[in-house]
């Protein structure tokens, strides 16, 4: 028999699948979704698959969550995907502010340049404590 944490696992693979294919067909949902994923942070690495894809959606609200996720993640690696949108996105807007914040946040590799106001209660991203110790638990 599936323990709680197996099926919390298994839930968290059907939203991002969900995501992945496009099968969550309105923003709210979508941010609802990265928020449900962004609850578990690096706990569920595959959660960087369903960020990275909504990197160009047409809400600001989710793409500003899946920068959120990436960020937090620290995924340089996402620096190229997310320039590239930025280089795409209306120039001046909210959403290319919200880009260049996050490439800034990963090359200096300090996730709250992105987030400020963020505190990371339950301590899900697994953050250095001796650098970011006041924003964490």
């Amino acid at each position: 028999m599936y323990d709680d944490r197996v099926e919390t696992v298994l839930k968290l693979v059907l939203v991002i699948d969900a995501l992945l294919k496009g099968l969550i067909l309105t923003a709210p949902g979508r941010v609802r979704a990265t928020n449900i994923l962004q609850m578990k942070g690096v706990k569920i690495p595959i959660a960087l698959d369903a960020f990275r894809h909504l990197i160009n959606d047409r809400s600001d609200g989710v793409v500003s969550n899946a920068l959120f996720g990436i960020v937090f993640h620290r995924d340089r690696a996402s620096i190229p995907l997310i320039a590239a949108a930025a280089r795409h996105s209306k120039p001046e807007s909210r959403r290319q502010k919200r880009y260049l914040e996050a490439i800034n946040a990963l090359e200096k590799d300090d996730p709250f340049l992105y987030s400020p106001g963020f505190h990371d209660a339950g301590d899900v991203w697994g953050l250095d404590k001796s650098l970011f110790g006041d924003r964490i638990g």
